[in-house]
This record gives C-alpha cells, sequence and structure tokens, in this order.
C-alpha cells in the first residue's frame, strides 16, 4: 500500500481535473452506475446543545472501476485552542478484485472572493492563502453585507444555529449549503429555503436527514418533495433546473461518497495504479 501525503496529492492532479472527475461521478451517480451504502457517524457532545466533535465515515463503488473507496472524515471544533486544525482524516482506495488497500489519500472563473468568518485570525490565514493564490480578497462584517456583495455564497461551517437569515438575502443569489451534514447542524435559516426558486440536493434522503433542506421541511417552509436532484441536474435529466435565470437557488451538499470516489479514482490512477 502507498501512502500519499497532501503536498504530493495536489502535484498528482489539479483542480480542472478534479471537478471534471467529481461531476462525471454525479452523472454516474444518476445513470446508476455507483453504489454508495448510508453514511456512517459519530458525534461527540459536550454541553448541552454544544458539539465538540463529529466523525463522519462514507464510501462508494462504481461498476466497470478498478478501485472502492471509504472515506473517514473528523471536525473537533476546540482543536485551535490546542494549536490544531479543526478538520483531519483520511481517504482510503481499495482493489475491487482483492479488496487490498491501494492508497491513503482553480478553474472556477471567480477571481473576487468575500469571506465572513467567527475568527478574525482564522479570516486573516484565509485571505492571506487566497491572495497568495492570485484572487482578490475583502472581508464582510455581517451576512447581509456578504449576500449584498456576492453573486454566489458558500456556507461551510459547522453551525447550529442559522448563519444566513431571509433578511440577509438579495433578489438573485446562489448558495451553496455544505457544512450541515450530520443532524443538529443548520446553516441556512428555514425561510431561505422557502424563498428559493430551485432547491437541489446531493442526496434527498440524505439531505432531508441531514441537511438545511430537512430542516426546512420540518419547520413546515418547504415540501418534502421540492428539491431536485443534483445527480439528475447534471446528467441533463431534470426539466425546470436553470440555475442562470433562477432569482433564488439553494443547493444543500450532504456529501457523497461518490466524490471521494472519482477524486481518488483520479489520484490513483496518476500514481499509476493497475
Amino acid at each position: 500500500m502507498r501512502i500519499v501525503a497532501l503536498d504530493e496529492l495536489r502535484e498528482l492532479i489539479d483542480m480542472p481535473a478534479a471537478i471534471a472527475a467529481v461531476r462525471q461521478g454525479f452523472i454516474d451517480m444518476a445513470n446508476g452506475l455507483i453504489d454508495q451504502p448510508e453514511p456512517m457517524q459519530f458525534l461527540f457532545p459536550g454541553a448541552v446543545g454544544e458539539l465538540l466533535g463529529d466523525c463522519h465515515i462514507k464510501g462508494a463503488k462504481a461498476k466497470g472501476r478498478p478501485w472502492f473507496v471509504v472515506k473517514l472524515a473528523t471536525g473537533f471544533y476546540r482543536n485551535p485552542y490546542r494549536g490544531l486544525p479543526v478538520n483531519d482524516g483520511l481517504v482510503l482506495v481499495l482493489s475491487s478484485e482483492t479488496g487490498r488497500p491501494v492508497a491513503i489519500r482553480a478553474e472556477t472563473g471567480i477571481s473576487r472572493l468575500i469571506v465572513k468568518g467567527r475568527s478574525p485570525e482564522s479570516m486573516r490565514t484565509y485571505v492571506t492563502d487566497m491572495e497568495e493564490k492570485g484572487f482578490t480578497v475583502s472581508v464582510a462584517s455581517t451576512g447581509r453585507d456578504l449576500c449584498h456583495a456576492a453573486d454566489i455564497v458558500v456556507t461551510t461551517t459547522p453551525a447550529t444555529s442559522p448563519v444566513l437569515h431571509a433578511d440577509d438575502l438579495t433578489d438573485r443569489l446562489h448558495i451553496v449549503a455544505v457544512g450541515a451534514d450530520s443532524p443538529g447542524k443548520i446553516e441556512l435559516a428555514p425561510e431561505v429555503l422557502a424563498r428559493a426558486a430551485i432547491i437541489a440536493t446531493d442526496n434527498h434522503a440524505q439531505c432531508l436527514h441531514h441537511g438545511d433542506f430537512g430542516a426546512a421541511v420540518r419547520a413546515g417552509c418547504v415540501s418534502d418533495m421540492a428539491d431536485l436532484s443534483l445527480c439528475d441536474i447534471l446528467a441533463g435529466k431534470s426539466e425546470g433546473a436553470n440555475f442562470a435565470d433562477a432569482s433564488l437557488s439553494v443547493v444543500d451538499l450532504t456529501g457523497l461518497g461518490v466524490q471521494d470516489l472519482a477524486i481518488a479514482s483520479a489520484v490513483a490512477s496518476s500514481l499509476g495504479e493497475p
């Protein structure tokens, strides 16, 4: 088995290849080519209402592919006080024939970024990192300021109360919600989804249970069938999913093993694995 460090991974596959691989993975999912079990998770509670950490385990295999993939991802939210990163984990690539491990594992058209976060130090680090990559970065003081200055908003927090509310929104906005990937997490107030012309989910059942979509359904703000499948949209199987024409669109992503399979397969190919 080969252990591949992060720096080597970055040399093996570039962002255009990664985006293309994940896009094809979603299309394969829509076409019934992916076998993906339900995710498993561990929660590490602290005081009442506080989540100290979580661990997610996801995996997938594809018809005709020589590998299958299992990913273990952790988030422990007091780590910055220990001088450690919040997120950690690994991706394990295994042979579909023998079960033996094979390896452990900026083409967006966007040049201007606006960031809002809870930690001034983390924001300064982010601004420096992104500016070194060639982006122009500014800092927003509120969610409303962020929404009014951006066309696309990506939320990536472990929040247990909404970070964006209906009053923050503009008439035209595309929101990608990534952080709410387990019960108890929520980034978007239910009223945000109630205003959306399009709601897309990476996995209907998973987002009902884990995501912001499910929180909006339970709040009575949207129907439990109000979402479209992101996989079907990418595969051209979903009508009425024109994000360009939508006044407000929301994509709720809870994370699929097929994404890890796509990226890990591309890396394994670059490593020359059979």
